[in-house]
């Protein structure tokens, strides 16, 4: 199963623009990495937060 993009999809659900940022815009991933953990520590998202935008996901078609 295929689903969509994850990280667009919780920068929609935090209003977190930057959160959509892939290797594309920051090809260092280690770096992608850290500021992702960074936003999610500064706006208190925890893993159950993230998890539950999650399982609303449904697989692509």
């Amino acid at each position: 199963m295929l689903y969509p993009e994850l990280w667009a999809i919780y920068a929609r659900a935090f209003q977190l623009p930057e959160l959509a940022k892939t290797t594309r815009e920051e090809p260092d991933y280690h770096k992608l990495v850290r500021m992702r953990i960074a936003l999610l520590q500064a706006h208190s998202i925890r893993l159950n937060d993230l998890a539950a935008v999650s399982a609303t996901l449904q697989p692509l078609p």
